[in-house]
């Protein structure tokens, strides 16, 4: 995971524009694993409607994306 402290953040909430600093964070795991990362996060973030996001990765280093794959296996392997 990695934190990028002092995103600026503008939005429409209720008819109202909001500015707020957020910090953005980028979350790696396996394709099979996102949705249990949404659900997470959407239980566990203060907002609302937290913005959560999910993008395929066209490509990547073979050891990185193993590494991802291992590391973000389900509890008990898989």
């Amino acid at each position: 995971m990695n934190e990028l402290p002092g995103v600026v953040s503008r939005y429409w909430w209720k008819g109202k524009l909001e500015r707020d600093e957020e910090t953005l964070l980028i979350i790696k795991t396996r394709p099979d694993r996102v949705g249990d990362v949404i659900d997470a996060l959407a239980t566990l973030h203060p907002y609302d409607t937290p913005e959560l996001l999910a993008w395929p990765v066209a490509q990547s280093a073979p050891a990185y994306a193993a590494w991802v794959s291992a590391e973000s296996a389900p509890p008990g392997g898989g």
